[in-house]
């Protein structure tokens, strides 16, 4: 990602890095070979929403989270929803996510020439960054509202009980057919 953002700032010098870092131990060290010090900044565990106005001045989210463990961030959904366009690898439930809705990358191809491309691509072209940050929150609203989740459980209901009323009645054919 560091690399990545390098190669941007030749073309967007004013361009600034926030990282959270999962381990600070190994970032710690990228930073210390690093001659944009001033252009990168660690939010070591804190949640980007406490701190006033920052969520607002974000242009691209990118979720690269080694190790994984299966899950989709809450962080992420919650900046998706904010219609920050949104890049991570595609992966365990990440795979749920519809491709126009965020950047899914294959984590085992050349998972760094592809960040560095849509860092480039998203920079220049900022309607299609606004364009996929839209459809990844319309697609969080959609999905993880409670609306959308309280009608997703009353339809598996509805389905539920239908069918059990429908096994009822073919049971009470049979016993009627083949006695009791």
């Amino acid at each position: 990602m560091i690399g990545a953002f390098e190669r941007l700032l030749d073309f967007f010098p004013q361009s600034t890095l926030i990282i959270q870092p999962s381990e600070l131990s190994k970032v710690e060290k990228a930073f210390e070979k690093n001659k944009h010090k001033e252009n990168i900044f660690m939010l070591p565990g804190m949640d980007p929403f406490t701190i006033p106005g920052l969520v607002n001045r974000l242009d691209l989210i990118v979720d690269i989270n080694l190790p994984y463990c299966g899950e989709v961030s809450l962080l992420t959904l919650k900046l998706m929803a904010q219609g920050k366009p949104t890049l991570f690898f595609d992966r365990g439930a990440y795979r749920e996510i519809p491709q126009h809705c965020a950047i899914k990358i294959n984590p085992e191809l050349d998972f760094r020439s592809r960040i560095n491309y849509f860092l480039q691509l998203f920079a220049h072209n900022r309607r299609l960054a606004k364009a996929v940050g839209q459809a990844g929150a319309r697609y969080v609203e959609q999905q993880f509202s409670g609306q959308g989740g309280s009608d997703a459980y009353l339809s598996l209901l509805r389905d539920y009980f239908s069918s059990r009323q429908m096994w009822k009645e073919v049971g009470q054919e049979s016993r009627e057919v083949i006695g009791e």
